[in-house]
């Protein structure tokens, strides 16, 4: 046997065995983009945020059940192409199968190929209208062009005004397809917006990207023919593992599958997350996006390159501060709010950080919105994973490692400012 044969033997081996363990089935991606079971459970398993899929038809087997809201377009189902991206966004942990980043998410779903296998701009514009409709506030495209990254032609799509007026909010998520391609060609982007945007790649299990993952090259969105920093299809691409992944075959049981098609659906989980622990992202597709690309564990060239994007999803990262020297604490009266950055507390009100058992609220602006944070600071807690009481408490025990490093660190000792709590950022 060659050594993939011997690859894929063993896979199915291991698979197979688990099928009769009564347990839900590990996969070598959770630790590659920092996820866990536990960390989708305590940021709310994604059950207030509806996923939409415009993809080949589910069965019955995508381990979604009464999760399923709707299954428009044709009836078509080619290798259970649906299924297994649906599994990977949302299949239950139930001790069967696969285990969804977003377990408790709702997932909308259309399928716009047809008995040519192949679907059309309108059929995909019907389909992006349809789950829109539903509530979607991410919508997972594992579909595209071939020998493209990002299609010119997906203008046609989201340069149409009722799905710009539809999609305002929405974040869209795009597989980068499968040939091994890096995009030269510009994209000619007006009218829409490229900033709701994100295309994923492949990597394997090594963090090297796929050999049939297409890349995004020097292309650019052009807007009035112009290509702003920003609208570089790098700045719009992310890598998650899309190699051997375990996911639902539609019949009932579990198989092994390749393709961008298949990393797209994790960072879509992850927006899913997102959402339903920080609600009004849902009206922040940009800072959303912003998230996991200022998370993103960097691969290939330092910083953002042409190859990799902003690079590896990190999961966990999302989840957490995106500098923790940024943070802020609100002070104040009852009418009157501050920001007070957590660098002087650090430095003037030390005490604070040995309260017994606390969990402290903290804050960060992100764009024009903000995340806040149960950050544990006992010192007690070092270690821990669980904490007594609230049981939204445990939701950033899994910061406190990282908390605590820095205030071990040499953080400056700044004097006291105060910002009104309509400024964003750090004030002067």
């Amino acid at each position: 046997m060659s050594e993939l044969d011997r690859l894929a033997f063993m896979f199915d081996w291991n698979d197979g065995l688990m099928q009769f363990s009564g347990l839900d089935q590990a996969d070598y991606w959770m630790s590659s983009t920092n996820w866990s079971p536990a960390l989708s459970y305590l940021a709310g398993g994604g059950r207030d945020t509806v996923i939409g899929l415009v993809d080949f038809q589910l069965t019955d087997s995508a381990e979604l059940g009464s999760r399923l809201t709707s299954t428009g377009g044709y009836d078509l189902n080619i290798h259970g192409h649906g299924s297994a991206v649906a599994s990977l966004l949302a299949a239950g942990h139930d001790g069967q199968g696969v285990m969804g980043i977003a377990p408790g998410a709702t997932v909308a779903a259309y399928n716009p190929f047809d008995e040519t296998q192949t679907a059309g701009w309108e059929d995909i514009s019907l389909g992006v209208l349809d789950v829109l409709g539903q509530g979607a506030s991410v919508v997972n495209m594992s579909l595209g062009v071939p020998d493209s990254t990002f299609h010119p032609e997906w203008l046609d799509v989201y340069g149409k005004q009722s799905v710009i007026d539809a999609g305002r909010n929405a974040i869209f998520v795009h597989a980068a397809g499968n040939e091994g391609f890096a995009q030269t060609e510009n994209i000619n982007w007006e009218g829409a917006s490229a900033l709701n945007m994100i295309v994923v790649g492949s990597v394997g299990p090594t963090g090297q990207i796929s050999s049939f993952s297409n890349t995004p090259g020097s292309a650019c969105f052009l807007v009035d023919g112009s290509c702003l920093a920003e609208n570089m299809l790098q700045n719009r691409f992310i890598v998650a593992p899309g190699e051997w992944l375990l996911v639902a075959d539609g019949e009932g049981g579990v198989t092994r599958r390749s393709g961008t098609s298949f990393a797209t659906p994790m960072v879509t989980g992850a927006v899913a997350l997102l959402q339903n622990r920080w609600e009004w992202l849902k009206d922040h597709p940009t800072e959303t996006a912003d998230i996991l690309f200022r998370t993103a564990t960097d691969l290939g060239e330092p910083g953002i390159d042409s190859t990799y994007g902003h690079g590896l999803l990190n999961i966990a990262a999302s989840q957490s501060p995106l500098n923790i020297a940024d943070l802020y604490m609100l002070s104040g009266s009852e009418h009157s709010f501050y920001k007070t950055p957590l660098a002087f507390a650090h430095g003037s009100e030390d005490l604070m950080w040995r309260t017994s058992g606390a969990v402290m609220p903290v804050y960060e602006d992100i764009g024009t919105t903000f995340r806040d944070f149960g950050v544990p600071v006992d010192a007690m807690l070092t270690g821990t994973r669980t904490l007594t009481g609230d049981p939204n408490e445990s939701l950033e025990t899994f910061l406190h490692d990282s908390f605590s490093n820095w205030l071990a660190g040499p953080a400056a000792r700044v004097r006291r400012r105060r910002c009104p709590i309509h400024t964003a950022g750090t004030c002067a």
